[in-house]
């Protein structure tokens, strides 16, 4: 498949996904190989899980330009509440120490940016979200709404009013602190309501 994009025209190659992307491992790696050697840039998005030494080596040498790993809050319970499960937040951030050390031993240049699903619990968090970014060395912050699938079921992805008024005083606080910190800040505040308008309007 990155072969026949290539060939199309593609100059980017994403590995997504609604479930974790490095399973099966050997199908990631061997696409994003693929797509390197036919000169697309390759990024992944994880929640980290599975990145141990071994994998991320394994990963940079695949030809990995740029790694996304999911956090949801700074606060380590709060991410591990909200994934579901016990212990992801301290694995996020070993995915990330590891994919800087295993390109730094290759000689390469991938980048990491870290991806922020807004939701009641952590609307007010994207200030400590920025400052937890530019600590662990990302380039990036993204933070974004999730997509209203008729299969999510949880109140609490869905903003209200009142959530959206308190984003629009934390996202004033955290293009502060990114530009201070010298990270980039992809929060489309516009989009963001448009998306929790419609998710408002759908569940009515």
């Amino acid at each position: 498949w990155a072969r026949q994009a290539a060939h199309l025209g593609a100059r980017e190659w994403s590995v997504v996904g609604m479930g974790e992307t490095l399973i099966p491992l050997e199908v990631t790696l061997a696409s994003l190989e693929a797509a390197s050697d036919e000169g697309m840039r390759t990024s992944v998005v994880t929640n980290g899980s599975l990145v141990d030494q071994d994998v991320a080596g394994r990963l940079v040498q695949a030809g990995l330009d740029h790694l996304s790993v999911s956090v949801d809050s700074p606060v380590p319970s709060i991410h591990d509440q909200l994934r579901g499960q016990n212990g992801v937040f301290g694995r996020a951030m070993d995915a990330i120490r590891h994919i800087r050390s295993a390109s730094a031993r290759a000689g390469s240049d991938t980048t990491i940016s870290l991806e922020m699903v807004l939701c009641r619990e952590n609307v007010v968090d994207i200030p400590d979200m920025v400052d937890l970014a530019s600590r662990v060395g990302a380039d990036l912050l993204n933070v974004t709404l999730v997509s209203p699938y008729p299969m999510v079921d949880g109140s609490r992805f869905y903003l209200r009013d009142m959530d959206l008024e308190i984003l629009e005083r934390t996202a004033a606080v955290a293009r502060s602190r990114a530009e201070g910190h010298g990270l980039e800040l992809m929060l489309p505040l516009d989009v963001i309501r448009d998306m929790a308008q419609f998710s408002m309007t759908a569940r009515q």
